[in-house]
């Protein structure tokens, strides 16, 4: 009787001193304890930076509200701009007989447009990882932000040098062909972002590539328009025309790297 008492009391000890070491065990490879509410933290802000679209979706809808206005309020503007951009001449014609008419609605396509290249901004600091400081929110409101700055800073100068250089009536043709042209660059971009926002379809490297392309040749019709518009300038004021060019390229990308380097 004596021995199996001691038996089991020798079992007992054996496993009280298992669970000990299995204990110590889990205790020593389970690190910290987990903070849940700050676990829970983390899951909800990369699910704000890399997978909530419903500011995305908003922003779509109030482009398309904007864009059915200006269908409805002024039905031909479409047509006009698409003839205005495909003939100097009619542009030239537009510009002197209802510059005041269109300026309106040709500023409120602009400001899609602004809207629109502000979120391909947004995905090209994406993937360069430019920017990681900011969050979802303030990483898109900056790139529209940036890209708001850049256009206005040059159409100010570019309406300061229309005032001041011997050519203005040129130098502001071209300012009503600027905004024709991004009017119409806004439309076409438009479809590839909403497609790389809300479908697996268009990866999202290819539409950075692609909207980069459309930005580019359309610079460059700009670019050529400009010079069909300023053919005197160049010929006949070279240094006019240097300060032109200075306030079309040079002075928005010195200023805004300014206002990074201060901030």
């Amino acid at each position: 009787m004596g021995i199996e008492s001691a038996e089991q009391q020798g079992l007992d000890s054996l496993a009280i001193q298992e669970v000990l070491n299995r204990e110590e065990f889990l205790l020593q490879n389970q690190g910290d304890p987990i903070d849940w509410s700050q676990e829970a933290k983390k899951v909800g802000t990369n699910r704000t930076k890399d997978n909530d679209h419903t500011l995305l979706f908003y922003l779509y809808c109030l482009i398309l509200t904007l864009y059915g206005y200006i269908n409805y309020r002024y039905g031909k503007l479409q047509k006009s701009v698409q003839r205005m951009l495909g003939s100097l001449r009619l542009s030239r014609q537009s510009f002197e007989e209802e510059h005041s008419e269109m300026l309106f609605p040709l500023s409120l396509l602009v400001l899609n447009t602004v809207v629109i290249l502000g979120i391909l901004v947004y995905y090209l600091f994406q993937y360069l990882d430019l920017f990681p400081q900011l969050n979802y929110y303030q990483s898109l409101f900056f790139s529209m932000g940036l890209v708001f700055l850049f256009l206005l800073i040059k159409y100010v100068i570019q309406t300061l040098l229309s005032i001041i250089t011997p050519e203005s009536n040129s130098i502001q043709f071209y300012l009503y062909n600027k905004l024709i042209i991004y009017s119409t660059l806004g439309i076409l971009l438009l479809p590839m972002v909403v497609i790389s926002s809300f479908s697996s379809f268009l990866p999202e490297t290819y539409g950075i590539f692609i909207g980069i392309i459309i930005v580019l040749i359309f610079t460059a019709f700009l670019m050529y328009r400009g010079l069909l518009t300023n053919r005197n300038l160049f010929q006949f004021h070279p240094f006019h025309f240097f300060l032109y060019l200075c306030a079309l390229e040079i002075a928005p990308v010195l200023i805004l790297w300014r206002i990074y380097n201060t901030s």
